[in-house]
C-alpha cells in the first residue's frame, strides 16, 4: 500500500491531510499540504473542503412536479444517510476503511464503522511521458543507468545515437463515502469521491460520471446547466 493512515490523517506521495466526517457535508477534506521541495517546506493547498450542497430540481413541467425541489446536503444530510462500505463491492481490495463519528440527539457520541475508504487507483492512464532522442553515444555508457529514483530506458540506432524515455503513470489517491438519500445513491461516480493526484491537484466527480444522463429535446425541464457528452 502507497499511503500510510494515522488516525484520520493520510500520507501520500507528497500529500498530507487529514479526513473527517460530518452529518451535513460527508466527507470533509482539511489541512491539505503538499511538499515544495524548491521552498524545503510544506505548502498547505486546502484548508477545508467539502461538499456545500446536492441541488435536486425535478423540472418536470405537470402541474404536480413543478415545483418540487430538494437540498439533499442540507435538508436530509449526506453523513446521516451514509451507509457502511462493502469490502470489495463498494471500495476495492487495496482500500483502508475509516469510522465515522458525530454527536446524536442526545449529545452522546455515535460511531459508525467502514463510512469512509481511501484507495490508490491506477486508471492505466499516463500522466505524462517524453523521449529526448539524438544523444551522441559518447555522452551516455552503455550500461543502465538511472537518475534520481527514475529508471531511464535507453537503445542505439544505426547511427549510434541514444534515447531516454521518461513515462509517470496516472496514479490517484480516492476517498470514498456511499451516501443513500431517498431514491439517489451517491456513489464512487458521484459527489463523495474525492482524489488527489500525484500531479498536484484535487477534483471532484461530478454526479453520473462525465457526461449528462439524458438528452433534452428542448427548454421545458429548464436550463441545461452543462454541456452534455456526445457531441451535443
Amino acid at each position: 500500500r502507497g499511503f500510510d493512515i494515522d488516525g484520520h490523517f493520510v500520507r501520500w506521495a507528497n500529500w498530507e491531510f487529514h479526513v473527517g466526517f460530518d452529518v451535513r457535508a460527508g466527507t470533509v477534506i482539511s489541512l491539505a499540504s503538499i511538499h515544495d521541495a524548491d521552498a524545503g517546506a510544506r505548502r498547505r493547498v486546502l484548508y477545508r473542503g467539502f461538499v456545500s450542497e446536492v441541488f435536486v430540481p425535478y423540472m418536470d413541467p405537470v402541474e404536480e412536479w413543478y415545483y418540487r425541489t430538494f437540498l439533499d446536503a442540507g435538508e436530509y444530510g449526506l453523513g446521516l444517510w451514509a451507509f457502511p462500505l462493502q469490502p470489495g463491492a463498494d471500495c476495492p481490495a487495496n482500500a483502508a476503511y475509516l469510522d465515522g463519528y458525530y454527536a446524536g440527539q442526545d449529545g452522546k457520541p455515535v460511531e459508525n464503522k467502514n463510512m469512509i475508504c481511501v484507495f490508490e487507483r491506477y486508471a492505466g492512464d499516463v500522466a505524462w511521458r517524453h523521449t529526448e532522442a539524438g544523444f551522441p553515444d559518447r555522452l551516455v555508457t552503455n550500461r543502465p543507468c538511472s537518475i534520481g529514483a527514475h529508471e531511464y530506458d535507453r537503445s542505439s540506432d544505426a547511427l549510434g545515437l541514444m534515447q531516454i524515455t521518461e513515462v509517470r503513470p496516472d496514479v490517484s489517491l480516492v476517498v470514498r463515502m456511499v451516501v443513500s438519500c431517498g431514491n439517489y445513491d451517491y456513489t464512487g461516480l458521484g459527489v463523495q469521491d474525492q482524489r488527489l493526484h500525484q500531479i498536484h491537484g484535487v477534483s471532484d466527480r461530478p454526479p453520473g460520471g462525465e457526461g449528462d444522463g439524458l438528452h433534452a429535446r428542448g427548454p421545458d425541464h429548464g436550463g441545461r446547466a452543462r454541456h452534455a457528452g456526445g457531441g451535443e
